[in-house]
């Protein structure tokens, strides 16, 4: 894109070096960088604990945990009451009796049963297919994806993520369904978590978010109707270059879209980028050594020998990543 505006700016006049570190280079690195830390606090953040607004019933809750839990048949009630520590139990048994507690009182309550709960999620021994079995099947599919692995190789993100969505599973009316999508407002509260401070995680990140929607969509609209004026010999600046740069427009039908598509759109479509990215980079490294179309501007001595270098490896490892997917997905 980069290379394309700079052949734009000088033939046509448009965009300048100055509008492109602006434009995408500022906002780009503003957002990455903290979604990169996002991405990494999401395997160490304690997401799946659980917590006072994901209990529902704890009276009911209480009553299940207490009186299956001292019975001898195998349960998920059961294997909690087992794992619990004392007072956990002695809180529970309190909550059954009924009495009247002010509403600080209750929240205290569940606080501590929290509390509890989450050193059992973090035990890798806690989850046993005898005391689990009757809920097997209705165990969501990246849960039973962790149960295929070997136990003793499974990492601290995938046993509490297991234990947690067990039990959610085990009481489906007392807890509340582990949500594995992180809103806005649950990433910049994990920014938050990590030591950055609010107007970092919650002003800047989300200017830079902002940022990375208009500054992409900007010049996809230009490029596309750049490459159309290319291919299709107009001049810039008519109707049928405008048409052109809506091409690009149609994703916002994923906006309107997005309920019956949902996050499995972007394996289809991150496959289908993927064997197409070798064509630009292939394109993008002719451009590069064409004297003819970039002038003075084509890079001369170790300048070129370190881009051609840098390119000649991207090209390898995407047509590589290309042809292997085409073959272990159509061929093999």
């Amino acid at each position: 894109y980069t290379l394309l505006a700079r052949g734009w700016s000088k033939e046509h006049g448009g965009l300048s070096r100055f509008d492109l570190l602006t434009g995408m280079l500022v906002p780009y690195c503003l957002a990455t960088f903290l979604m990169v830390i996002a991405t990494g606090g999401t395997i160490y953040h304690t997401l799946e604990n659980l917590n006072v607004n994901d209990i529902q019933d704890f009276p009911a809750l209480a009553k299940t945990i207490t009186s299956e839990g001292v019975k001898p048949t195998p349960s998920p009630s059961r294997r909690l009451w087992q794992e619990l520590d004392e007072n956990a139990r002695t809180l529970l048994v309190k909550v059954t009796e009924a009495e009247e507690v002010d509403l600080e009182k209750k929240r205290n309550r569940k606080k501590s049963f929290c509390d509890a709960i989450n050193q059992v999620i973090e035990k890798q021994i806690f989850y046993r297919e005898e005391d689990f079995a009757a809920i097997e099947p209705k165990l969501p599919t990246n849960v039973k994806d962790i149960l295929k692995k070997e136990r003793s190789k499974l990492i601290p993100k995938e046993i509490r993520l297991l234990n947690r969505q067990s039990l959610d599973t085990a009481f489906p009316d007392n807890l509340k369904k582990l949500e594995l999508k992180v809103s806005p407002a649950k990433a910049a509260g994990m920014f938050e978590a990590l030591g950055i401070s609010p107007i970092v995680s919650r002003y800047i990140f989300g200017l830079g978010i902002l940022g990375i929607v208009l500054s992409s969509i900007t010049l996809q609209m230009l490029m596309a109707g750049f490459g159309a004026c290319e291919i299709f010999k107009l001049e810039p600046g008519g109707r049928a270059y405008k048409l052109a740069c809506l091409i690009p427009a149609v994703g916002m039908l994923g906006v309107v879209l997005w309920k019956y598509m949902g996050t499995w759109i972007a394996v289809p479509t991150s496959a289908i980028c993927g064997v197409m990215l070798p064509i630009a980079y292939i394109g993008f490294f002719l451009l590069n050594n064409n004297k003819k179309y970039l002038g003075d501007a084509t890079p001369r001595g170790g300048k070129a020998l370190v881009w051609n270098l840098g390119m000649l490896i991207a090209i390898t490892a995407s047509l590589g990543s290309a042809v292997y997917y085409i073959y272990s997905h159509f061929i093999q």
